[in-house]
């Protein structure tokens, strides 16, 4: 190859696919499906450059979460490359691995010091030790398209003031965990049990996200109009709260607070 690339900015395919760590092959495919659109010089080779490079970059890190190529051509279809999209959802997947490794390692622990006191290991630890260290749920298709989407861009669209109060009120998940909504300057706000309240922006008369954290909260109401559940979408699942009395949620806060208070784990924590 003769003609010389002195722009630090672009790669040949051959230096473009061992720094990805793909092959001609591949980057050719990509190019096929449209995914890709490298430059061509004069003597039409080939040159890829930062936004090759995002693109690239963005369809590993769908193909780690385990879509297809061509689930992620359909996905991609129209849309530039949003590097730091990519990059928030990589990070949401390698902080949900953490908290998981690391409540696996907790478990764990905690067995191994019961055996070496002589204590005997209940058959419900060890399957949660079981449930908690398995990894390999996270790379089903549907977990990766929601971990996707929820870690696009929002933006916040104007919404009519009088709908805050039909979402106001209390929500309990599964988990025993208490969402409160609650109206604040300019719009509400989403506490979760022995967390700082965050401000939430609406996307829909019914759909709302944070900016913190890639994650959103929907709401399904009766016919009367008012909130009987909300969804919390984030890390590619979906948790459902159904709403509680405004008495049930505050035991359950003082419930917390004692605990906190006597350093006393909640139950199987």
């Amino acid at each position: 190859m003769s003609e010389q690339v002195n722009d630090d900015r672009w790669l040949t395919a051959a230096e473009c696919a061992e720094q990805m760590g793909l092959t001609v092959r591949a980057l050719r495919l990509y190019e096929t499906r449209r995914l890709i659109n490298p430059r061509r010089t004069g003597k039409n080779w080939r040159l890829y450059g930062i936004s090759d490079i995002a693109r690239l970059h963005e369809i590993l890190a769908l193909k780690r979460l385990g879509l297809s190529l061509a689930h992620i051509t359909d996905l991609l279809a129209g849309h530039t490359a949003d590097l730091d999209r990519t990059l928030a959802m990589q990070e949401a997947t390698m902080m949900a691995v953490r908290r998981r490794a690391d409540e696996g390692l907790a478990l764990i622990q905690t067995s191994r010091r019961r055996i070496a006191l002589g204590e005997s290991v209940a058959i419900h630890d060890i399957i949660r030790i079981a449930r908690e260290t398995d990894m390999s749920d996270g790379g089903s298709e549907s977990v990766a398209w929601r971990r996707y989407e929820q870690a696009r861009p929002r933006v916040e669209v104007p919404t009519d003031p009088a709908l805050y109060d039909r979402y106001v009120g209390f929500y309990r998940f599964e988990t025993g965990a208490v969402m409160t909504i609650s109206i604040r300057s300019g719009g509400l706000s989403a506490q979760l049990t022995g967390q700082d309240p965050l401000d939430i922006f609406a996307e829909k008369d019914d759909l709302f996200f944070l900016r913190v954290v890639a994650a959103q909260l929907s709401f399904t109401c009766d016919g009367g109009g008012t909130a009987r559940s909300l969804v919390l979408h984030q890390n590619g699942y979906e948790q459902t709260a159904l709403r509680i009395n405004e008495e049930l949620a505050l035991t359950i806060a003082a419930e917390l607070a004692g605990r906190v208070k006597e350093r006393r784990p909640a139950p199987d924590s």
